[in-house]
């Protein structure tokens, strides 16, 4: 299920690279960290976050006007490509 939270935040990367960077998620599963704060069986608003060597990502829903759910902060960061710093360095 991790992975397919994974795969579902990472879609967005275009079809070559977003293999390549679930190969290296997937090779790094043993290091890699779920965290969840909120409802257990039912609707609401939850925080998760996952931390691993190559990847966290963050979904964090935003109390907007007294509805807990009413605006969805997400978030994904490389920390081993921070501000594309390997892109940086490439060049």
């Amino acid at each position: 299920m991790l992975l397919d939270v994974i795969s579902a935040r990472l879609g967005f990367i275009n079809a070559d690279d977003f293999a390549a960077k679930m190969e290296v998620v997937r090779a790094e599963l043993d290091d890699t960290y779920f965290g969840w704060w909120g409802p257990e069986g039912s609707l609401g608003a939850a925080y998760f976050r996952v931390t691993g060597p190559s990847v966290i990502m963050e979904y964090a829903p935003q109390d907007i006007d007294a509805d807990p759910t009413d605006h969805a902060h997400n978030m994904y960061r490389d920390p081993q490509n921070d501000y594309g710093i390997k892109w940086i360095a490439a060049e």
